[in-house]
């Protein structure tokens, strides 16, 4: 039987997307999970399971509590989801437990199970079960209702660059859109996270314009992908959720990480790509929405590569890694 510990990223400065991510495999586990978190975090804590534990470690780069329960048999694998804890603390605890590690970039980690769900091509390792690729992407279950768009004239815009957006790419974004503002009917609908450092920027960016809106901490992604004909954002997580909703994106890579991504996508043909340039976010949005040919493109090629099975294969694959080595 498996005894899944998840260790997880809860740091708002990272966003949920980590968090959303494990909650999706979670969803597919039938015993109870042994969460580690980073801190404390309420809106966490109300969608972990109720039969589940949550255990706090002392700072996001710690493994002390994970190393714990190995030792109390409390958990039989953990999967790691955190940018933070140092390569050679995940391998010391490979070498007591199994470990499955998601990463975002080429960089393998030899643990027992790797998974890179992102567009990106990954060379095999011995002794590594490599799960990679987009029939990887995790997708929670509450994405599954497919619900039409509303049914308006208007272009419906969305803008996401992640919750923290230290950059203030979104800044750019909303005086890209600006300068398209009496070409095109639209509405743009602008997401950040609470502990984004340019709120109060984005808020006096738009004080005037009545065709933009704001939203803070957004607590379901679902029914505002529902009701938008295009996006603009990055290339990480939120791009697989983009995809299987079909919504066509205009992505901007945030970080290095994100390049190799991001040039992926627009291979496969699920978006569109900028440069962290006005100018240039402002030539890709008008492409995306004075083509509706080219939209509706993408919507089929973003449909066809991410089916939302993939949290069912992740979960399926770390139940057959304990059962085979239990």
């Amino acid at each position: 039987m498996i005894k899944l510990g998840i260790r997880v990223s809860s740091d708002y400065n990272f966003g949920l997307g980590h968090f959303y991510r494990c909650l999706s495999i979670r969803e597919r586990i039938d015993n109870e999970v042994v969460w580690f978190l980073d801190s404390k975090n309420k809106f966490i804590e109300d969608l972990v399971s109720p039969r589940d534990k949550i255990y706090y470690e002392k700072d996001k780069y710690d493994l002390s509590l994970a190393k714990k329960e190995v030792k109390k048999n409390v958990i039989n694998i953990i999967l790691i989801d955190t940018y933070s804890i140092k390569q050679k603390n995940i391998l010391e605890l490979s070498k007591i437990i199994p470990v499955a590690i998601f990463l975002d970039n080429k960089e393998l980690i030899k643990v027992q199970i790797v998974i890179c769900p992102h567009p990106i091509k990954l060379t095999d390792i011995k002794d590594v079960v490599l799960l990679s690729g987009t029939k990887y992407a995790p997708i929670l279950n509450t994405f599954n209702a497919k619900k039409g768009k509303i049914n308006t004239k208007s272009i419906n815009i969305l803008v996401s660059m992640g919750a923290y957006d230290s950059k203030g790419i979104t800044l750019k974004v909303i005086r890209a859109i600006e300068r398209l503002y009496l070409k095109f009917d639209f509405n743009v609908t602008i997401v950040i996270g609470k502990k984004s450092p340019i709120i109060n920027k984005i808020k006096s960016l738009i004080f005037n314009l009545s065709k933009f809106k704001l939203l803070i901490a957004v607590k379901d992604m679902n029914l505002i992908y529902n009701v938008h004909d295009i996006a603009i954002g990055a290339p990480g997580l939120s791009q697989f959720e983009r995809a299987y909703k079909g919504l066509p994106s205009v992505i901007i890579a945030q970080n290095n990480m994100h390049k190799d991504i991001l040039n992926n996508w627009v291979r496969l043909g699920c978006a569109i790509k900028a440069n962290n340039s006005i100018n240039s976010i402002e030539d890709a949005i008008y492409k995306l929405i004075k083509n509706k040919t080219l939209r509706n493109k993408i919507k089929t090629k973003c449909l066809n590569t991410v089916d939302g099975k993939g949290s069912n294969r992740i979960a399926n694959e770390l139940k057959n890694y304990v059962s085979l080595n239990d």
